[in-house]
């Protein structure tokens, strides 16, 4: 068997006035693209898959995870499965 690794940080930004404001009230889907389209990769990412846990069968959440991925070259990680980790509300934790 072979160990795989992945190694990267996150750079923790504030939405700007503007994007808060669209933000505010946006659906959770509509959310996950404005964060992509605003560069904001981990919150885009972590919406999304949380869409895709919740809602396995909708089909433009898997266009937008497949998209996402792709953007990104990380086509081979659109069919992948997830894998559980224990819930937490401190995202600074992760």
């Amino acid at each position: 068997m072979t160990e795989e690794a992945v190694f990267g940080w996150i750079d923790r930004v504030e939405p700007s006035p503007e994007l808060a404001q669209q933000l505010d009230g946006a659906s959770e889907v509509d959310r996950a693209i404005l964060y992509a389209e605003h560069g904001m990769w981990y919150d885009a990412v972590a919406t999304l898959a949380a869409l895709r846990r919740s809602r396995p069968e909708d089909t433009e959440i898997d266009s937008l995870w497949q998209d996402l991925l792709s953007q990104v070259g990380l086509e081979s990680l659109t069919a992948a499965s997830f894998v559980s980790l224990p819930e937490t509300n401190d995202r600074d934790s992760i």
